[in-house]
Order: C-alpha cells, then structure tokens, then sequence
C-alpha cells in the first residue's frame, strides 16, 4: 500500500516490483524519497505525501489511519513476529524495502529457551509447530543452537530431543 500512495509516478514505463524469495519480500517502488525526507526521518515517522489524491483516498477508505504511520507499523509489525528488522533503501531512483520472513535468530532462540525453562524438553515436532517451519527449517534451528553450546542433543532416532546446555555459565535459571 505504501509503494502505491508514495511512488513516483512520472517515471514512466517504471512498476512497482514486488520480489518474493524463501527468505524475504522486496517492495521496490519507483522515485527515491521525497523532498529532503531520508530513511532516517521516515523511521522517526516524517512524511511527505507526493500524491495527494491517492492518499487521500485510502484514507477515505479506511486504509490510512494517519500520515506518517506506515513505516512505523512495518516495523512493529516484524518485531511483534520476531522478525529480522526490515531494511528501506533509498537511492534516489528507487526506494526498497525488504521484508524478513523468518525470526532472526535471536528471536528462535528466545522462544526455544522459554519454552524450555516451562518444559524442560524441546523436540523438532515442537520447533516446527513453535514458529510454523517445515522439518528442515526446524532441524537448522536446533542445529544452530546446539552448534553454539546452547543445546545439547539427547536420544535416538525418532526419540531425538533437546535440552539446555548446562555445562555453559551464561544460563539464568528462571
């Protein structure tokens, strides 16, 4: 909605383009930011409307709550998933922004962790349903955080779980 109120539309035979990758989506829009806006100013909420009667319209329609709110919301949006931070490039020409579709790895790693002070286990079945992964997704995952020292891997086969690591000092017992 952002690349179509705020795009430049006198860059003629330009789209807006929107990228899907297993990892991201990158909005691309035509026309760098506005005036003397830059990614900065517009992370602190700063606007400036170069279409008017487009944004005026999804506002009438219910699709604009309040100017300058839209970068704001994609980025509380992420957080509240967990997600990696999005990035906005502006480089005059064309204005990007890439969206993150998996947790940073950070945010994995707390939800693993709490749900493992409450159940003392955690199993691939319960990464897989914890943050809507496929097997290998969440098989990564837990990789990653025994690789770390975070983990340890405990049983065979199809009886293959996980538990806190111990052995490192970094842990707060809640």
């Amino acid at each position: 909605m952002n690349a179509v109120v705020h795009r430049d539309y006198s860059f003629k035979g330009s789209d807006i383009k929107l990228a899907i990758f297993d990892d991201r989506v990158e909005i691309t829009s035509p026309g760098g930011l506005p005036g003397n806006l830059s990614v900065d100013l517009i992370l602190q909420g700063r606007s400036e409307i170069r279409n008017r009667v487009i944004a005026r319209f999804f506002k009438e329609i219910g699709y604009v709550e309040q100017w300058g709110t839209g970068i704001k919301r994609i980025v509380e949006l992420c957080k509240a998933r967990n997600l990696k931070e999005p990035e906005f490039i502006d480089d005059g020409a064309f204005f990007k922004v890439i969206i993150y579709k998996v947790p940073d790895s950070a945010g994995y790693e707390n939800k693993i962790l709490d749900f493992l002070y409450k159940n003392g286990k955690i199993t691939r079945v319960d990464v897989e349903q914890l943050f809507n992964v496929k097997e290998r997704r969440a098989r990564d995952i837990l990789k990653n955080m025994v690789d770390k020292g975070i983990l340890k891997r405990k049983g065979k086969g199809s009886k293959v779980y996980y538990e806190l690591n111990k052995d490192r000092d970094f842990f707060i017992q809640k």
